[in-house]
């Protein structure tokens, strides 16, 4: 580390990618030895915050009836998500093309074009631009087209059931995702219905999702927040809960109805 008066500044010997002074996810919120002569101690490089573990996207979704159309995305990566995408980042063409692939919800689709710029700096940026070309998006059942919103990435993989769990839960890092989506409605298609506003709170984080009208168009807001913490033995099945119902709000579903 370099010492400071006002801020000191820690420096990543064993990665050759990252920038100076920036602490990823292996290195950041723990307890190292500083050597230094007769003072060495015990001290804590600084943690991540909330600002600055975070992950945005804005979309816009083109399609017609059939369920063909195209997306353009745009993601900015920082902190811990930094850390997320930096392997594709730094990855050939070829390997980018597989990585992007296995990433994307849609049944079928086509990698139109890609694009990664970095913006180094003690906290820095990765953003992302995708744009790809799909089908198969809308599900037809007696005259109504059913549309899934989070057609981005949906929270998976909620904690296995444990009886008689034994340890504390442990949330290291805090990270925020914030996710708008504009749907462009075909003029042969018009809402049939959409989901209530979805709210999930407990002390582990926020989930929140709304949708919004708007003429041509259909606005998907989606944010989620993780806490970090040490939570006691007892909030595990509170954990299990919360992540449960964050998948299934990440599942909901906008239907169309034609437009006679």
């Amino acid at each position: 580390c370099v010492p400071d008066p006002n801020d000191t500044i820690w420096l990543e010997c064993t990665s050759q990618h990252s920038p100076c002074g920036y602490l990823g996810g292996f290195t950041e919120g723990r307890d190292v030895l500083m050597i230094d002569q007769g003072n060495s101690r015990l001290i804590r490089t600084r943690a991540l915050g909330l600002d600055e573990n975070v992950k945005k996207s804005m979309a816009e979704i083109r399609f017609d009836e059939t369920g063909m159309g195209s997306m353009n995305i745009r993601t900015t990566y920082s902190g811990l998500d930094y850390d997320d995408i930096q392997s594709i980042f730094l990855a050939d063409d070829q390997d980018q093309v597989k990585m992007i692939s296995d990433r994307m919800t849609f049944p079928l689709f086509q990698l139109v074009d890609f694009n990664y710029e970095e913006t180094g700096s003690r906290n820095p940026v990765i953003t992302e631009e995708i744009q790809v070309n799909f089908e198969n998006f809308l599900t037809v059942i007696n005259s109504r087209y059913i549309m899934p919103l989070n057609c981005t990435g949906h929270a998976t993989g909620s904690p296995a059931a444990v009886r008689n769990r034994k340890t504390d839960v442990i949330l290291r890092h805090e990270f925020l995702e914030v996710d708008s989506l504009v749907f462009f409605i075909p003029e042969s298609l018009k809402i049939g219905s959409i989901p209530e506003n979805a709210e999930v709170s407990s002390q582990f984080g926020t989930y929140r999702s709304s949708v919004i009208p708007d003429e041509n168009k259909l606005i998907y807001i989606r944010t989620l927040q993780f806490n970090r913490g040490d939570f006691p033995v007892s909030s595990y099945t509170e954990l299990i809960d919360f992540m449960d119902r964050v998948i299934m709000a990440d599942h909901d579903k906008c239907v169309f109805v034609r437009n006679e």
